[in-house]
């Protein structure tokens, strides 16, 4: 399978577990301070995805550019490249400490 069109990733490329968020920056943001051996993987227009490790799990953070609330088009696109768990950041932060999707 090629590359995706709109996230520009391929399979294997992100982890299976995703937080998803709104800007493109904040994905930085929210790298920085949680996650250990960060790499930029795709950036194209609004999507910006980034993988990293959190207590020695993979983990990938994926803006959608619209909201955190509305991720229809990046979700769709990775579950396409066998994404197994999708985590929405706003509610993930609101809800549940980021240790508790860890374990």
């Amino acid at each position: 399978m090629s590359k995706q069109p709109h996230l520009l990733i391929s399979p294997g490329q992100i982890a299976t577990k995703v937080l998803i968020c709104g800007e493109p920056d904040r994905v930085n943001r929210i790298a920085e301070q949680w996650l250990d051996n960060i790499e930029l993987v795709a950036e194209n227009r609004e999507y910006r995805i980034i993988n990293g490790t959190y207590q020695g799990q993979a983990v990938t953070i994926c803006s959608t550019g619209i909201g955190a609330l509305q991720p229809s088009l990046p979700s769709k696109n990775s579950i396409i490249v066998a994404l197994k768990a999708l985590f929405e950041w706003a509610l993930l932060a609101r809800y549940k400490p980021i240790s508790a999707w860890a374990s």
